[in-house]
């Protein structure tokens, strides 16, 4: 993996949103879900079946880290930037309870890296796009869900980054 390789932190506590992302963005799973409620196990199974659609991106040169909550996106942004290799993209969930919101992780990753491009990806509208500027600046994103592959890729494409700068 090159340094120089464009990098993702997703925040989202859907399961089923998170796994959409990891077959859009080609990531690997940790290991396997023995946690789940067996029916939960099932859903996620479904889901993965309606999405075949959805070939990986590796060959976009994305490298995707995929967390439930906003402080883990925080901690995964602040070792980023230790290791020398900071996230160009976060795409953020605005409702993930019981932890911070979309925005409030937001604030904090821009506090950690000014640079990084952030999207909201919500199904709902939990503040006003004023408020969003306020806080942000006019670097901000929004998708609204569900989303498609094309959609993602379409945010990627609009931001300051692209798979072809790596």
């Amino acid at each position: 993996m090159s340094d120089h390789k464009p990098r993702i932190v997703v925040a989202d506590d859907d399961q089923g949103v998170l796994e959409h992302y990891r077959m859009i963005f080609g990531v690997e799973e940790d290991e396997p879900d023995d946690h789940l409620d067996p029916d939960l196990a099932i859903l996620d199974d479904l889901i993965g079946d309606l999405m075949i659609e959805d070939e990986p991106l590796a060959e976009a040169g994305w490298e995707a880290t995929l967390v439930s909550q906003g402080v883990d996106a925080v901690h995964a942004a602040q070792q980023a930037i230790q290791e020398g290799s900071p996230f160009t993209h976060a795409f953020l969930d605005m409702r993930r309870p019981p932890g911070m919101d979309g925005l409030q992780t937001a604030i904090q990753l821009r506090e950690i890296d000014a640079e990084i491009q952030i999207i909201f990806v919500s199904a709902y509208y939990d503040y006003l796009e004023d408020e969003l500027t306020q806080a942000l600046g006019e670097r901000w994103l929004f998708l609204q869900k569900p989303f498609q592959r094309a959609a993602i890729l379409r945010m990627l494409d609009q931001s300051p980054y692209s798979a072809g700068d790596s």
